[in-house]
């Protein structure tokens, strides 16, 4: 095979980029933080999944344990307790579902007044805010978690280890501030975008 010329070596560069070879290209990175959005869409369905299926063996469980009260006469040893704490877990697990899916309660009185520039500041403030909020929260729940972990304390009816319990704050609150982090990151990169090009030199 002939050599390249030296004049269609850049052009052959670009087409190279643009077809995803040069992650650094405009295209490329485009991808990535399509990636990055379509990752974030993926671990919320997962959620979605493993919380469904913890709320049935939740609800089974509480029939499980009424039925052998009412009929006979004795419930399930410590099955009060797994539902109080997987209820616990339940509840952190679904803060990063709702973060991941933008489905906190909240007031948009300003937001609707706000042009969408100024929407899309607001929205990467409270990404930053909850992020580094979550983020604090985690690191004191790890210092619990550890702290338990230590002295070896356990559940009073059904032995469970309070380290594993106290672990479903840290698992949602880390993983929240992940979620929230990663969506002010593709706010700052939706913000810069949409910016208008300065004046050429």
């Amino acid at each position: 095979m002939g050599r390249v010329p030296e004049a269609a070596r850049p052009l052959q560069r670009s087409r190279a980029a643009n077809q995803g070879g040069d992650p650094l290209a405009p295209e490329g990175r485009t991808n990535a933080i399509r990636g990055v959005a379509a990752g974030l869409e993926r671990l919320a369905g997962l959620l979605r999944g493993l919380l469904g299926l913890a709320l049935i063996a939740m609800v089974l469980l509480n029939v499980a344990n009424a039925a052998g009260r009412y009929l006979a006469g004795r419930a399930l040893p410590g099955a009060d307790e797994i539902l109080l704490y997987a209820m616990i877990w339940l509840v952190f697990l679904g803060l990063i579902l709702v973060t991941a899916r933008r489905r906190h309660l909240g007031l948009n009185l300003l937001e609707r007044r706000l042009p969408p520039p100024g929407r899309r500041l607001q929205r990467l403030l409270t990404d930053l805010l909850l992020a580094l909020l979550c983020g604090f929260l985690a690191l004191q729940s790890l210092a619990v978690v550890e702290r338990l972990g230590a002295i070896g304390q356990t559940s009073m009816a059904a032995g469970l280890p309070m380290a594993w319990v106290h672990g479903g704050l840290l698992a949602g609150l880390a993983l929240t501030a992940l979620v929230a982090a990663v969506q002010a990151g593709l706010g700052l990169w939706r913000l810069c975008r949409a910016a208008p090009p300065g004046p050429a030199a």
